[in-house]
């Protein structure tokens, strides 16, 4: 059971890193898209290619109900906290009821 428990919430934790990661990482993307920095930028397009995975269902969604303001990035950051506040407690505290 102890192992269990450990593996609970080692993924509890690891999740919560990456999400934490992930929101900086769109973070910088968003701040790097007001200068004026060529979409050929080796550093944008690595940036781009880890963003556009979550940016385009959301684009698909809101883009009707927004128009030409893109709140892309902050609907990507509020869902990637809603996971964080909702899924890592779950997975520790499952965690916590193994053991």
């Amino acid at each position: 059971m102890f192992v269990l428990h450990q593996f609970f919430y080692a993924i509890a934790v690891i999740l919560n890193y990456l999400i934490t990661a992930y929101i900086w990482i769109i973070i910088i993307y968003a701040v790097l898209s007001w200068f004026n920095i060529p979409r050929y930028h080796p550093v944008m397009r690595i940036l781009e290619a880890l963003v556009m995975p979550i940016f385009r269902p959301i684009r698909r969604i809101f883009r009707p109900f927004v128009g030409p303001i893109d709140l892309t990035p902050v609907i990507a950051i509020i869902i990637l906290w809603f996971l964080q506040l909702f899924l890592v407690p779950i997975l520790a505290r499952i965690g916590y009821s193994v053991y």
